[in-house]
């Protein structure tokens, strides 16, 4: 699984990978984290969610995106915004 990470609108790029291949089990997690309050991704989002994080620079980042080969986007600032979302042709499949 491949999830596309952009942290604090253009600060850094990632993509993720993360050590359960389980969407669903992914963004649950993704989102307890996210959701506590005052929730900030202060050090690395490998501290924070585990599995591997390659830092892209953005152009790398949207070839990705415009290859298709991902299975999810996530913003990634703090509690009040950080959202994943699935992309949905390969929930279909």
């Amino acid at each position: 699984m491949k999830i596309l990470v952009e942290e604090e609108y253009g600060w850094r790029y990632w993509v993720w990978t993360p050590e359960s291949n389980d969407y669903n089990a992914v963004r649950e997690e993704f989102e307890t984290v996210t959701s506590k309050e005052n929730y900030f991704c202060l050090i690395s989002p490998r501290v924070d969610f585990g599995g591997q994080w390659d830092e892209v620079e953005h152009e790398e980042w949207m070839r990705v995106y415009q290859s298709g080969d991902f299975t999810a986007t996530a913003h990634l600032h703090d509690e009040t915004d950080s959202v994943i979302t699935e992309r949905k042709e390969t929930h279909t499949q």
